[in-house]
């Protein structure tokens, strides 16, 4: 088995100041400061402030905005794999990981038998103790439903489903698709959720978890490998309080994928269905013409398990002034 995952984080060989990356599926848009005003006011003395003791009632908000029982904080959904995996190891199960999925997953985890996505309601799991899958899926664009999902927990109960919803809410219909709140009945679910991807904040690493209280408590004991601070704290309270915030992302997104869409079309290139914030379409060509107009966008071959060869991955922002100055680097292709 082959593990030469390429890292797309850290590959910066073309990048360059005038460069508009849309390889990272994290969210950029300019309103965002609107939002956080007390940021632009008591900046000094917000960084000067120590997060609340044990995150009590940042934990709190979190489980009534999102219908838990029990969350437990992170630096971003990456340091809950981390922990994961090393408490996997420590345990020495059984773990199967659908494939493709986030390198660090597979990077993290020293033993696992591949599991391919078409597959996944196909095989037998139950030899695995611990199942990871992504969803949505951020190499393929799928999105398997919350009631397939639930019924493949169900029949499985002695494996435990390690399920990443890092993009969750990059989908506009978010909330018909994730298992928060709706995994109270299941003993067998660790479930991964995120702020950073739609809104913005990625260098905050600001993320729960929920699920089965006995291996929280166990994930909990290991720590994160960065500490929630104070303007994360801000962040989170902010973004649970204001649902237009959501909305208005979703709708931005909407319409500029829209407007890439026909941009494909027009091009006689296909694009392949996605509910998240990504455009996927197979056209190596216009790949390279998207680099040459310094726009960057992610080759999908170098990732394991991707069977579909060829795709090419933009990120599409909701930022009207970048994706306005896409718009406008395409119309002057030469």
């Amino acid at each position: 088995m082959s593990l030469n995952n390429y890292n797309y984080l850290s590959d910066e060989s073309i990048v360059k100041n005038e460069t508009i990356n849309c390889r990272l599926t994290i969210n950029y848009d300019e309103s965002y400061s609107k939002f956080y005003p007390e940021i632009n006011k008591n900046n000094v003395a917000l960084f000067s402030t120590y997060p609340e003791h044990d995150y009590t009632s940042v934990k709190r908000a979190i489980c009534k905005k999102y219908n838990l029982d029990q969350v437990i904080l992170g630096s971003g959904n990456e340091d809950f794999i981390i922990r994961i995996n090393r408490l996997i190891k420590d345990k020495k199960w059984k773990v199967g990981i659908v494939l493709p999925i986030f390198y660090r997953t597979i990077e993290t985890c020293s033993r696992f038998s591949q599991i391919m996505e078409k597959n996944l309601f196909k095989e037998d799991l139950e030899e695995y103790d611990f199942v990871w899958i992504n969803n949505p899926n951020l190499f393929t664009g799928k999105t398997h439903t919350r009631d397939s999902l639930i019924e493949l927990i169900k029949k499985y109960p002695k494996t435990i489903f390690g399920i990443d919803e890092a993009a969750i809410f990059s989908i506009p219909e978010w909330k018909q698709h994730t298992l928060t709140g709706h995994c109270k009945d299941l003993n067998n679910v660790v479930l991964l959720n995120s702020f950073s991807k739609m809104f913005g904040i990625a260098g905050l690493r600001a993320a729960f978890a929920s699920g089965n209280s006995d291996i929280l408590d166990e994930i909990e004991k290991i720590g994160p490998t960065f500490p929630y601070n104070s303007v994360a704290e801000l962040f989170v309270r902010t973004i649970l309080v204001d649902d237009n915030i959501l909305k208005s992302i979703h709708g931005k997104i909407k319409n500029n994928k829209e407007k890439f869409i026909e941009i494909l079309r027009k091009r006689n290139i296909e694009a392949v269905p996605s509910m998240v914030n990504c455009v996927f379409f197979k056209n190596q060509e216009f790949r390279k013409i998207l680099e040459r107009l310094g726009i960057l966008c992610l080759d999908l071959d170098g990732q394991i398990g991707m069977e579909d060869k060829g795709v090419t991955r933009m990120t599409v922002y909701s930022s009207e002034k970048v994706f306005t100055e896409i718009l406008n680097r395409l119309a002057n292709e030469k």
